[in-house]
């Protein structure tokens, strides 16, 4: 959890070891985060880069939503 306040949260930081993925962990594993999150503020986001397919199906069947897009920007 990177930030938590009464009204929000933000997960970070998120990681699956690579001989565990494909094996339908990640979702069942941030569902119970973002459960026990949920205890404590109503609001729960993350950011992922748009190329993580995998990641953007587990949160999508966790429940998460697109809500914007950002550019990333290197200089």
């Amino acid at each position: 959890i990177g930030l938590l306040s009464s009204r929000c949260a933000q997960i970070q930081g998120v990681w699956m070891a690579p001989a565990a993925r494909g094996r339908g962990l990640a979702a069942s594993a941030m569902a119970a985060v973002v459960d026990y999150v949920r205890l404590q503020a109503p609001v729960v986001s993350l950011y992922v880069n748009a190329y993580n397919t995998p990641a953007l199906r587990t949160y999508e069947r966790v429940g998460f939503e697109r809500r914007g897009t950002f550019a990333t920007v290197l200089y």
